[in-house]
């Protein structure tokens, strides 16, 4: 796992920038020292793809500890916590539902619109082995002479969640491509570095599983039923990551566990 994010959504807030410098504050004694303030700009293509028109833009506040591999994103309407760290999902999710509790305590964000928790995870094979040797059968693709310098396939899964009176959705990518590896178009991470491992890597042959499970609809949890409802999420996120690797991936995977 290179990358992992988790994401409440919320009513918006026109005046958040007003909160900032209490927010900060809280977070800076926290682990969260470093601020900065990004732009978040959402874009139209022309039916030719060439060219973009602006359909709106609003700031980002970004906090981020001194390693810069945890950072939190504020928008408006969201709370994002992003890792490149190799940390236990439990901790990683007890951080994000802390920075949602200091937003909650200054701001008195409304009701939760969205929930959501995205891991993205690299295969990377040895030079005697290949892609395929590491993903599930029914991932190959085609057979075609050549060599594959470049594909995806997603799959998209509802899930029946009638305890919270709604449904979530899983979505599973598979990258494939010759090079670094990196992070899908539409995912920008907020300045946070990738572990030497994978920022190393390539240009070379590789996968990346991108497991995406979120909940989108108001629904009416509180703070501590967050921890549940997260819970959920990483359990099928987990499913899709254990679906897409093969026999052979699992058996690598356990040994490199063992000996860390």
């Amino acid at each position: 796992m290179y990358f992992a994010l988790g994401q409440v959504g919320f009513s918006p807030v026109m005046s958040m920038a007003s909160f900032i410098p209490e927010i900060q504050e809280q977070l800076r004694t926290t682990g969260f020292p470093e601020f900065h303030v990004g732009q978040f700009t959402q874009v139209r293509l022309s039916s030719d793809g060439k060219e973009a028109e602006a359909l709106d833009s609003h700031p980002l506040w970004i906090f981020m500890n001194e390693s810069r591999s945890l950072c939190f994103v504020l928008s408006v309407d969201s709370l994002t916590l992003q890792t490149t760290a190799s940390q236990r999902h439990d901790v990683f999710v007890s951080e994000a539902i802390r920075g949602l509790a200091v937003v909650r305590s200054v701001v008195g964000v409304g009701s939760v619109k969205r929930i959501g928790l995205r891991y993205l995870g690299a295969i990377q094979p040895e030079p005697s082995e290949d892609v395929n040797d590491y993903l599930a059968e029914g991932l190959h693709g085609v057979a075609v002479t050549g060599r594959l310098v470049a594909g995806a396939t997603e799959l998209v899964f509802d899930r029946d969640l009638s305890r919270w009176g709604t449904h979530s959705r899983v979505v599973v990518k598979i990258h494939r491509a010759i090079g670094p590896i990196g992070f899908p178009l539409e995912l920008e991470p907020a300045g946070l570095a990738l572990q030497s491992r994978f920022s190393a890597w390539g240009p070379a042959d590789h996968a990346v599983i991108d497991a995406d499970h979120f909940i989108q609809q108001a629904v009416s949890v509180d703070v501590a039923q967050l921890q549940t409802v997260f819970e959920y999420l990483h359990e099928s996120v987990a499913e899709a990551f254990r679906a897409c690797a093969s026999d052979h991936a699992h058996r690598i995977w356990a040994g490199e566990a063992a000996n860390s």
